[in-house]
């Protein structure tokens, strides 16, 4: 790509000064990324959605409201995802002139109860976000951060234009909602630079200006989260070589499998640890979203009451599922299986307890491919009823005195016989490194160590985590030990959705 002789003399003298900390660059050399993402799936119409609030507003002009989520082209193109070089703390000497010139302000409206756009970015260090209330009824907006300060305001009706500054950059996009009107959504995504692009309705999107180097990318969509992916397991990114000119990735065809997990698993690595958390505290787990983000790291939610949930806790399991995580069954009401079987039989068992939790959770997005039992209340004949529906199931057991974690034989299966056991055991791993647990992180690390030098893969569980609960958790101090243990001796933190 052609640049002006200042342009070249300017970075040139740059580059002079900033050899030691930007060895990426090359004496203002810049390459444009561009491609078009395609599904290959079968065409989908956009459902209508349900207005049950001001429909007087929400609905004048005769306004019809549907659902953004998935938008598929004519020729399959698939709007709306993001692709942004994932990289904190960027280098701002690193940003090209251009980018510079791009308006301070990033507007984001809301008119007859629909956010326009649904998706957009900002680069946080040189612009902000304008919400405008276009209509004549007020509107409770909701960001949903994950690193910034929480943001929750009321948009006053046909009010001023309110712009937010933002403090750090976010891992993934953020979403939007209001929590007056429930179907109105959008997601920004707030990032330290402008390397960006948002998916048009054939697809296509394009990054200019990008330094050359090597670079890591997201190709991310709020229904199936990380859609292109590299490694095994598979993780979400794509590392990729700018090279000065155009970079053209062409077609990169997205299969209906991204969409739905319960499609069979990827190849296994040679070893690996299966970390899951139970119940309800969706709203604590999603916090944990950046630490899990640092260490390439995804794990296994099991919810159960799915009928209770509110619309921010299901949004927070949306926002998990995109960050790559797999969401499991935990039961319609939480009931002790073998209890339940014994007074009522199997068959009242799967109709009151697991047909409709699976239908719930199935019609909100999250068809489950595996089930935790409560309490680990287990047996044989019930997990031959179980297979039936789901990949994989997860019982428990204790760790007796004055035995070693690493030699409970049921924790660790062999990577080759993980497609032929049905039901996996894990032990709880809530309150380790605390007084009640203090040797537990050395039993879960010596644990970890067993499984990577046997090619095994072992299963942990806990509940919420949190410092001080509420109810049984593990502190986040502690979680990210046994992440950064598991990437320090190279072993895959896997979900139940990557198992065969």
């Amino acid at each position: 790509m052609r640049t002006t002789i200042y342009l070249n003399l300017m970075a040139c003298l740059w580059f002079v000064c900033s050899i030691g900390s930007a060895t990426q660059v090359q004496a203002a050399e810049w390459g444009t990324l561009a491609g078009k993402i395609i599904y290959t799936g079968k065409p989908v119409k956009p459902a209508q959605l349900e207005i049950t609030k001001d429909r007087e507003v929400c609905c004048r002009d005769k306004a019809v409201h549907l659902d953004d989520s998935f938008l598929v082209g004519k020729q399959g193109g698939l709007k709306n995802v993001f692709v942004y070089l994932q990289k904190t703390d960027f280098d701002q000497a690193l940003v090209h002139p251009m980018y510079r010139k791009l308006p301070s302000t990033v507007d984001l409206s809301v008119k007859s109860c629909t956010f326009h756009p649904h998706a957009t970015g900002v680069w946080y260090r040189l612009q902000n976000v304008s919400v405008e209330n276009q209509d004549p009824i007020a509107h409770n907006t909701h960001f949903f951060y994950f690193r910034n300060t929480p943001t929750s305001f009321i948009a006053s009706p046909l009010g001023l234009k309110k712009p937010l500054e933002f403090d750090t950059a976010e891992p993934l996009p953020t979403l939007v909602t209001c929590d007056i009107h429930p179907w109105e959504k959008a997601y920004v995504l707030i990032q330290d630079h402008p390397y960006f692009a948002i998916t048009d309705e054939t697809g296509a999107f394009e990054i200019k200006n990008i330094p050359v180097g090597k670079w890591k990318f997201q190709f991310w969509h709020e229904e199936g989260g990380y859609i292109v992916h590299e490694g095994k397991p598979r993780r979400g990114g794509k590392t990729l070589q700018i090279k000065p000119g155009n970079n053209d990735l062409g077609v990169i065809e997205v299969p209906p499998e991204e969409f739905d997990r319960r499609v069979a698993a990827p190849e296994l690595p040679a070893a690996g640890v299966v970390l899951t958390f139970d119940d309800r505290n969706m709203n604590q787990w999603v916090k944990q979203i950046p630490l899990f983000q640092k260490y390439n790291a995804q794990v296994t939610f099991f919810v159960d009451h799915f009928h209770t949930l509110t619309p921010q806790q299901i949004d927070a399991l949306k926002q998990l599922k995109a960050a790559g995580h797999a969401i499991g069954c935990h039961g319609a009401r939480h009931r002790k299986a073998v209890d339940y079987v014994r007074a009522h039989g199997m068959e009242r068992y799967l109709e009151d307890e697991i047909d409709p939790a699976v239908k719930r959770m199935t019609d909100a997005g999250f068809p489950p491919t595996c089930f935790a039992y409560p309490s680990s209340s287990r047996n044989a004949e019930i997990d031959q009823a179980l297979l039936k529906t789901f990949r994989h199931l997860r019982g428990g057991t204790g760790l007796p005195a004055g035995q070693r974690m690493r030699d409970l034989k049921s924790i660790n299966v062999p990577v080759d016989q993980i497609a032929d056991r049905g039901c996996l055991i894990g032990t709880g791993i809530d309150y380790a490194g605390t007084e009640k647990r203090p040797d537990y992180l050395l039993e879960i690390k010596d644990a970890m160590d067993h499984a990577q030098q046997r090619g095994e893969i072992v299963v942990f569980y806990a509940h919420n985590i949190s410092d001080k609960g509420p109810g049984h958790h593990l502190q986040p101090r502690v979680l990210e030990a046994i992440l950064a243990h598991a990437q320090q001796i190279g072993l895959a933190t896997l979900t139940y959705d990557d198992l065969p």
